[in-house]
């Protein structure tokens, strides 16, 4: 077996499900390549989300305009 390093866990705070981060993986982290949520549209402090997590608040966030 090849001496990987492992990336830490994480626990996602949106659906509680346990995933690796992509922050070191060469291939990047798919926050990364996705759009930025929108500042009112998530609590940072709260720790990272899935993928797919991530994905429906970008989906919500375009389906929803915000108020200025």
């Amino acid at each position: 077996m090849p001496d990987v390093p492992l990336t830490p866990s994480s626990l996602c705070p949106g659906c509680g499900a346990e995933f690796s981060c992509g922050r070191d993986d060469p291939a990047g982290c798919w926050c990364a390549r996705l759009p930025a949520l929108p500042r009112d549209r998530y609590d940072a402090a709260a720790g990272c989300l899935c993928e797919a997590c991530l994905r429906r608040r970008l989906e919500a966030a375009a389906a929803q305009p915000r108020l200025a």
